[in-house]
């Protein structure tokens, strides 16, 4: 068998890679424009969405931390009526991110879930705020998940970059308070 002349060889070798070259960018091309048309099932990722979520959540994060920094020296009825108010600035960025219409629901599957983590999350305060108001010894714990983590480990992470669970959320013994 007769060796091929280097110079075909090497017309041979750049066309093939050429074609490996074109083959892997309309597979890059194919690829994004299909992954375009689907949703993410545990990362929101439609850009209404985000926008929305970003901006309920800045509005619930200022108020949640601006309830932690006055409390620093209050009462422990005190501390636990803030609590319930950090409580309620959540309830209102869920009930506005809720409202939001459906076909833009529809963009991005994960909204409802997300927004059910918040709520079990307001719950579980609500408990802590009851026992420790009616004297009992208080331990707060996030819920849990199907998978055993943490509610908020699946929280952040649909919502990276977008919407953290603010940490005073999860510590209300953090939040100020001295005992009546």
């Amino acid at each position: 068998m007769q060796a091929l002349p280097a110079k075909k060889a090497w017309g041979l070798a750049a066309g093939a890679a050429v074609g490996v070259g074109l083959l892997a960018g309309v597979a890059v091309i194919v690829f994004a424009t299909l992954t375009a048309f689907f949703d993410n099932p545990r990362r929101l990722d439609d850009h209404k969405v985000i926008a929305l979520v970003r901006s309920e959540c800045a509005t619930m994060r200022s108020t949640v931390d601006s309830l932690a920094d006055s409390t620093k020296d209050e009462t422990t009825d005190d501390r636990l009526v803030a609590l319930e108010d950090q409580n309620l600035a959540v309830e209102r960025m869920v009930l506005r991110l809720a409202s939001v219409p459906t076909e833009v629901r529809d963009g991005d599957k994960p909204l409802d879930a997300w927004l059910t983590d918040w709520e079990a999350l307001v719950t579980a305060r609500r408990a802590y705020i009851k026992r420790a108001s009616e004297g009992y010894e208080a331990n707060f714990k996030v819920p849990i998940s199907g998978h055993d983590k943490p509610i908020t480990d699946r929280m952040d992470s649909a919502a990276r970059g977008v919407c953290q669970v603010p940490p005073v959320l999860l510590d209300p013994d953090a939040l100020g308070g001295q005992e009546a």
